[in-house]
């Protein structure tokens, strides 16, 4: 999901964004869809078996119906093992690379005015998302 923020960022960076940036993000699902229709007939049949197997889940584990803190601490404690120490620190400051110089590089492009006008209510009415 993050890949398809490349794009955007070329846009706000460049004000272009490259035919590779998107053929990048599309072929991908497309070659699974693909695969899936060669291999049972339908191209979606990978989200109905995995439909099939969170049904067959939740009827076998009735407390992953619904969060408890336990849980929630214990599969966070997971996701920090399991990522590695130095790759969520390195995503955590790529984020805030990014994040502080969208203001600056949004006011920097060359924009048309009535654009400016719209995107400067939306980068700074949520100061509490952002922490600009």
């Amino acid at each position: 999901m993050f890949l398809a923020l490349l794009p955007a960022i070329q846009f706000l960076k460049e004000r272009r964004i490259s035919i590779a940036a998107l053929l990048i993000l599309v072929i991908p699902p497309l070659f699974w869809f693909y695969i899936s229709w060669k291999a049972a007939g339908n191209w979606l049949a990978c989200f109905q078996a995995r439909q099939n197997y969170h049904d067959w889940l939740l009827t076998m584990n009735p407390a992953l119906a619904h969060f408890t803190l336990a849980s929630v601490l214990r599969d966070s404690a997971i996701l920090i093992i399991s990522t590695d120490i130095a790759v969520m620190v390195s995503a955590f400051v790529a984020g805030w690379i990014i994040l502080q110089g969208l203001p600056s590089g949004l006011t920097r492009l060359d924009l048309p005015r009535d654009l400016r006008e719209v995107l400067a209510p939306v980068v700074s009415s949520s100061p509490s998302l952002f922490c600009w």
